[in-house]
């Protein structure tokens, strides 16, 4: 595939500054590459209007490009797929985010010169990988790595509260992480348990249950929050979603057992189930249930369903 045209979508407050850094090499690197002939449009995001991600993801589908480059987190990646998702134009990823998990995943390095390099050598690689699709009341959106309610969308919304109070702290290394760590001590100790029914469908079987839980998360790829691996056998290109259940649990447990969760041992546990190869989710409540999907926040709702999308996302892969 010969790359004559793409437009760059950066998200230049994606890790607590890493994405302002991001721009500047990039800027050296189209200035570099115009010699080559090939035209790179930067565009730099807005969290609402014309300059969403999603919003520029379609206006470089509509105008011909031949890639688009998503440059932040895995919410910028959400909003790119949710721009794209079951067409042709392939996105290639530069990490700037905080997790970065699907970027993790697809094996893209950490150092931006040698992930632009992958989308600008003579023989590129492109794969197609599969997308969750969330749908509720009001709306519908696609994630790529991740949905999940109770503990971790709490320490979410948390986090996110943290980076626009201390935003002035950017300039600090690490300063994202150090702030989804605090978040995470803090809900810890302040635990939430969502009374829910949800139903897993898995091949013609449908299995209901009924309880207060930790957590429930739906996963598309390994890796889960950076270092975590709750399904470490999740596939981006299975065509199903796997599906972790952590019952109610205090929070000594969770202390406990959070090294099993990086080993990717969680299952081995009594309050845990997992469900792999589901191909859809169904969760309902009395009350509004607060969920994110790629560390990104989702409207309140009482139910939502998730299903599988195969094959749906082009990606650039090394």
């Amino acid at each position: 595939m010969a790359i004559r045209k793409m437009m760059v979508i950066i998200n230049t407050w994606a890790g607590m500054g890493r994405g302002q850094r991001c721009l500047r090499r990039i800027e050296k690197w189209r200035e570099q590459i115009a010699k080559e002939g090939i035209e790179v449009v930067i565009e730099v995001t807005q969290k609402l209007g014309e300059k969403n991600a999603t919003h520029l993801a379609r206006k470089a589908l509509r105008e011909g490009y031949d890639l688009i480059v998503s440059v932040g987190g895995d919410g910028t990646n959400n909003l790119v797929a949710n721009g794209v998702a079951g067409t042709n134009i392939p996105v290639a990823l530069v990490q700037a985010g905080i997790a970065n998990n699907l970027a993790t995943d697809l094996g893209i390095p950490k150092d931006t010169n040698k992930a632009l390099g992958i989308m600008t050598r003579d023989k590129i690689k492109i794969e197609s990988i599969d997308l969750g699709k969330v749908t509720w009341k009001s709306g519908e959106r696609y994630f790529v790595t991740n949905f999940s309610l109770g503990l971790d969308a709490q320490v979410v919304q948390l986090a996110e509260n943290f980076k626009q109070k201390y935003h002035f702290l950017s300039f600090l290394p690490s300063i994202g992480e150090v702030m989804y760590g605090i978040a995470w001590l803090k809900e810890i100790f302040h635990l939430r348990y969502p009374a829910v029914e949800f139903g897993i469908t898995r091949e013609k079987l449908t299995e209901r249950k009924k309880e207060e839980v930790t957590l429930i998360a739906v996963v598309n790829s390994p890796t889960y929050g950076k270092i975590l691996k709750i399904v470490p056998e999740a596939d981006l290109r299975d065509g199903l979603l796997d599906i972790c259940r952590i019952r109610k649990v205090k929070r000594w447990w969770i202390l406990r057992n959070i090294f099993r969760a990086i080993k990717g041992t969680l299952r081995e546990l009594k309050e845990v189930d997992i469900f792999p190869g589901a191909k859809s989710l169904a969760i309902s409540s009395p009350e509004n249930l607060l969920c994110q999907i790629d560390g990104e926040i989702l409207p309140a709702a009482k139910e939502f369903t998730i299903s599988i999308l195969p094959k749906a996302l082009k990606v650039i892969v090394p």
